[in-house]
């Protein structure tokens, strides 16, 4: 649907149980640092949000992960990620993990733009995701 980021990593010992197969939160780990690297392709960074005064950031709101093979230690894995959804305040990431043509998980983060709450300070909304934003995220503009 959108674009696409692709990130390569070795599966290091630090990333696996004593099996030596990945301990499954690695994978959402993974998910995070490609939506983020592909949220900077877009020109939608956490850090242009913040720089601009627009949101907060981009609190996930929900997590799937279908684990169909394992990763071990020393695999060379890509994490691809690409948004395959965006709605009024919630924005969908899809995940898939390759270990050359073997597929490992697919997954996908459902998350929201938020903004801090003007009356508790500790407590965030999603707003309404800006048009121009929509557009990149789709991969409309670039």
């Amino acid at each position: 649907m959108g674009k696409r980021q692709t990130v390569r990593l070795r599966i290091e010992w630090g990333d696996t149980d004593p099996a030596r197969i990945v301990f499954y939160p690695n994978y959402f780990r993974w998910f995070d640092a490609a939506c983020h690297q592909l949220f900077d392709e877009l020109g939608v960074s956490h850090n242009t949000l913040l720089a601009d005064g627009v949101a907060a950031g981009y609190p996930i709101v929900e997590a799937h992960a279908e684990f169909k093979r394992p990763g071990y230690y020393s695999d060379w894995i890509e994490v691809r990620a690409e948004v395959v959804e965006v709605g009024a305040k919630v924005l969908k990431v899809a995940y898939q993990v390759w270990r050359d043509d073997v597929l490992l998980l697919e997954g996908y983060e459902k998350r929201v733009i938020a903004r801090h709450d003007d009356k508790e300070a500790r407590r965030m909304r999603a707003m309404e995701i800006p048009p121009a934003m929509r557009e990149r995220l789709l991969g409309l503009t670039p």
